[in-house]
């Protein structure tokens, strides 16, 4: 992945778009509610459940990231746990 987003220039691409361009996390979720809009009203949705979808769409993207960080955090802290039970419990409790 290229060091800066290929949409602002400015940025550091941390995201890769459907059709292989590296995004920051910006672009990103501005592309996925663009997205969420352009699909609802090819859907023959109204205007305001388009701007909802792109607004939901928009949040949804940056939901995601923090579900990743924690599962790698998961996964970590699950890597430096020995014993059965002690991992039983990090898996169960955290």
């Amino acid at each position: 992945m290229p060091g800066t987003c290929e949409q602002c220039a400015t940025l550091p691409a941390t995201k890769v778009s459907p059709t292989g361009r590296s995004l920051c996390e910006s672009c990103f979720a501005h592309l996925a509610g663009l997205s969420a809009v352009g699909t609802t009203l090819a859907g023959g949705g109204d205007p305001p459940s388009a701007v909802g979808a792109g607004i939901a769409a928009t949040g949804f993207t940056s939901s995601m990231d923090i579900e990743s960080q924690h599962r790698a955090g998961q996964r970590a802290k699950l890597a430096a746990t020995e014993g059965f039970w002690a991992r039983l419990k990090v898996r169960l409790i955290g």
